[in-house]
Formats: structure tokens, sequence, C-alpha cells
């Protein structure tokens, strides 16, 4: 697993946000509302939930929670996943510490790097249910920038808890309260990105219940059981006034940088994704149709150019995407993703037909979008 550059600050980052998925994940799956990450003065990291708790059953000679935290693949239990950041975060440590609350009982663990140093044990009868994992990064590692900072993270846990309706994220620095981020809607986080855009307002539009057929293909192996069925979509779009500079995707990648400077934004679920997945390219796809159709109907397409000038006409989007897809298991980072055509071809429609009113109702926004150096 690629984490980003450990001299810069941006693998610091990247392992914290793994840690945070696993949270997420929990309040996805419908259990916490209320997420607590924490910078200690000693350079350590907390990340505290109010899900579940880690499975604390014995399955192959292990506990199910000592495989979460000391091994590469995502476990599953009960047909639930549980997504690999807790194995980042305890392997790229010198020390961490795992508090988990479930089952009437408090249970911890201790590694380093990634090694378990401690027996999986209770400690503790308790009535609280939830997760907190604390670990100090290992400085053999990270040798420049070698903690983080609010301003380092904050961008990034308003984007996450503006994905997640109901979920409240608080970060604490040094025991103080720096920011607590509530859901305020994917509409407000496109608008905060992209202030001045080309229309009047963000573009926000809906699909209930979009008839999927069942996956055909699966990475990893045959489609699971509820795989076909209606999925549910909530999109947001702006574009920016002015087109943005040319930035290199694969050094945005590595670089890790802001948000604000990569072009054609994209978030998918609640992982930020630059251009991945068939409803992310069905997306653009039903964006550039929609425009290219009332381009021609008002006489304003350009008979050259057209692979240029979609190329900008994305770049210059900014959307937000929240998607709720009928499988279990659909996320990004499990082996068994989903690749289905029909995902891609659903979203393209919805877009399309949306994104082509709103443009009629705005025809000044559709000649800016087209005109030469924007």
């Amino acid at each position: 697993m690629w984490v980003g550059n450990p001299h810069d600050g941006g693998a610091l980052r990247a392992v914290l946000l793994e840690v945070v998925d696993r949270a997420v994940e929990e309040h996805r799956q419908g259990f916490g509302r209320h997420i607590l990450v924490e910078l200690h003065d000693d350079g350590a990291v907390a990340v505290t939930d109010e899900g579940r708790g880690m499975p604390t059953e014995v399955r192959d000679g292990r506990p199910m929670a000592e495989q979460i935290m000391a091994s590469w693949r995502a476990e599953r239990v009960d047909g639930n996943r549980y997504p690999s950041g807790p194995c980042v975060a305890s392997t790229l440590s010198e020390r961490c510490r795992l508090e988990t609350w479930s089952e009437g009982q408090a249970w911890e663990q201790t590694y380093e790097r990634g090694v378990p140093v401690t027996p999986f044990a209770a400690v503790d009868a308790t009535t609280r249910t939830g997760t907190r994992i604390t670990y100090w990064p290992d400085l053999t590692i990270f040798t420049t920038v070698t903690r983080l900072t609010p301003a380092m993270i904050q961008p990034r846990l308003r984007e996450i808890a503006a994905l997640c309706p109901g979920l409240r994220i608080e970060l604490r620095h040094a025991g103080e309260t720096v920011v607590e981020h509530r859901p305020t809607g994917i509409s407000s986080l496109v608008a905060e990105a992209c202030p001045g855009g080309l229309l009047p307002t963000v573009a926000r539009f809906t699909g209930e219940d979009m008839a999927l057929p069942p996956v055909g293909h699966f990475i990893g192996g045959p489609p699971p059981r509820g795989t076909g069925g209606p999925i549910r979509v909530e999109v947001a779009l702006q574009w920016r006034a002015a087109v943005p500079p040319e930035v290199d995707e694969a050094r945005a990648h590595e670089d890790d940088l802001d948000e604000d400077t990569r072009p054609g934004s994209v978030y998918l679920l609640n992982e930020h994704r630059f251009h991945s997945g068939t409803p992310v390219r069905g997306l653009h796809a039903g964006l550039l149709q929609a425009v290219r159709r009332l381009a021609r109907e008002r006489g304003l397409l350009p008979r050259r150019g057209w692979t240029e000038l979609a190329a900008t006409i994305t770049r210059r989007a900014v959307v937000a995407m929240r998607l709720e897809h009928p499988c279990p298991t659909f996320g990004t980072r499990c082996r068994d993703t989903p690749v289905n055509p029909d995902a891609g071809a659903l979203l393209r429609q919805l877009t399309a037909a949306r994104v082509y009113a709103r443009l009629v109702e705005h025809p000044d926004a559709l000649a800016r979008l087209l005109a030469p150096g924007g």
C-alpha cells in the first residue's frame, strides 16, 4: 500500500486518514455518530469512535482484533468490512495501542512496528462500545515532518463530515478542541471549494432507487449476495469561473497536493478520488454529454478542438457525490470492488439529463464555459 512521501508530511496525513476511514466505515454501517481525532504534544495521534468495537472472537488461533491490527488484508466478519487502516498505523509506528469496548468488556493490546507485544486481553467491565487507536509514528520512517498539525488534516475532516449525514468529527490538539465538523451537506462543500462559480448556485440533483442489475464480474471472486437492486446518488456541481492551472496527476497523488489545486475534484463515498471507478467515469461522461448536446443545439459547438475543450470543462468542474450502493462490500479499497458498467451508465444518464436542464436555465454559464480562455 502506498501512503505517500514519508518526509514531507503527506504519508503522516495518509496514515491518519486510513485510521479515520475505519471509524467512518462504522458510521456508514449505522454505528456511531461521533469521531474524535486527537493530536498529542508527544507526537502521538489517537482516533476514537463510538462504533461496535473490534471483533473479539478467536479465529485460526488469533483474536480477530489482532488480525485486523497486524494483517495487511482487510478482514471480514459476518459480512462486515474492516479496512486496512489499523494495520497501516501499527506497522508504521514505534508503538501502537488498541483499546476497544464491546460485549461488556474493555480490551487492550499493544504493538511495536506492527508486531503484538502484549496479549489481546479484557481489562475491565464496561457498557461502552467503540474503539480507540493511539499510535506514535516511527521517526526512522518519518524523518523531516514528524508531527501532524491541525492545518494538515482539518480540510479533509471537513470533507468527510460533509459527505456523511449524521456524523460529527471533533479535532483536538494538545487537549483543546480546535474545530468540530458537523454534517453540512455536499452542496455547501462544493460552494466553499468553488466560490464565484459560473452557475448562480451549486447545481444539486439526486437519483433515488435507480435499478441496478446484479454485478456480472468482481475482482477476486464471484459477486456476493445483495449486489443487485437500487442505488441512490446525490450530486453537487459547480464550475470554476477561471480555468485552473495544469496539474500533473501523478505528482498530485505523490505529493498529496491541496484539493483546491486539483482539477475536476470528485468525492466518491467517503473517500477522495481523483478520476476512478465506473460511477465517476459515468458522471464525467454525462456532464460532457449535456454540455455538448446543448452547445450543438445553440450553435455554440466548435467545429474543431472538442477534445481539448472537453478536458478544460472537466478540469473546471468541482463535483461532490454520495453514492449508496446495494452491495455491502462496495468500496474502492476492497479486492472485490464491483466492476459494473451499469452503475456508470445510470450515473451518465442521470447527470446528462439534470446538467442539461440546469444549463438551459442559465445559458450565460454555458457561453462562458465554451468561450476561448474561459
